[in-house]
């Protein structure tokens, strides 16, 4: 056979390099061409396309996986707090997995915060102010009260917070509030716990001022809603 390099042309006029293969007398039985010809690139397209395609799988897989991932962190988690029970950061990885994952289990979430209380003292902010909140909104008798007093104290003793001590002082004060006829024992109550936050912060150079307002704020609403004629008598004095 002889090979015959010759110029053809394509469908659009454009002229392209070839080969051509003749047998030993005959036409050329076949011409290779240097430019892809429109079977290939259909052929590339399918392959690319099905590429693609098979890229969306693997990335919806990626993202079962990844939701997979989150449930085996929870137990993963679980198994090094039981070897190293005293390591903090490992309690704080785990309570942030579980509001992620089991953010509709309460008790659960409650417990490993509990659990992590009774060996470690928690970050303020990180840990105990949206742990007191959660629990103060769902606060419905008597008890659930106490209990979370019974927190705040815990929380207390971890850390000199301002914020905390403004927390539960103003605690305190609006539930005293939402009782129509508070006793003189309840109010007694509250202005103690102010009392303890003064001593407690009350100096804080740049912070100690809130605890003052809101002692002041306090005694104003004690005044005005329990005591509304003293609190006339006392605004008409000063005009």
């Amino acid at each position: 056979s002889t090979i015959i390099m010759s110029t053809l042309h394509d469908a659009d006029g454009d002229e392209v390099l070839g080969e051509a293969v003749a047998g030993p007398a005959g036409p050329p039985l076949h011409h290779r061409l240097t430019r892809s010809d429109p079977a290939s690139d259909s052929d590339s397209d399918s392959d690319s396309n099905s590429d693609s395609d098979d890229d969306s799988d693997d990335d919806n897989d990626k993202d079962d996986v990844t939701m997979v991932d989150t449930s085996g962190e929870v137990d993963r988690l679980e198994i090094q707090i039981r070897e190293s029970p005293y390591d903090l950061p490992l309690h704080l990885a785990y309570v942030r997995a579980l509001q992620t994952k089991a953010k509709g289990d309460n008790d659960r979430i409650t417990q490993a915060k509990r659990d992590a209380a009774a060996k470690f003292p928690l970050p303020a902010e990180e840990v105990w102010l949206p742990w007191l909140k959660f629990e103060e909104e769902h606060v419905k008798t008597e008890q659930d009260k106490q209990n979370v007093c019974d927190l705040y104290e815990l929380a207390l003793k971890d850390f000199v917070s301002v914020s905390l001590w403004c927390a539960y002082c103003n605690f305190l004060e609006n539930k005293l509030f939402l009782d129509p006829s508070p006793s003189l024992d309840a109010v007694t109550h509250v202005r103690q716990t102010y009392d303890r936050a003064i001593a407690a912060c009350g100096l804080h150079v740049t912070e100690g001022g809130r605890i003052w307002a809101s002692y002041r704020t306090f005694e104003q609403r004690v005044l005005s809603t329990l005591f509304p004629s003293s609190s006339s008598s006392s605004s008409s004095s000063s005009s």
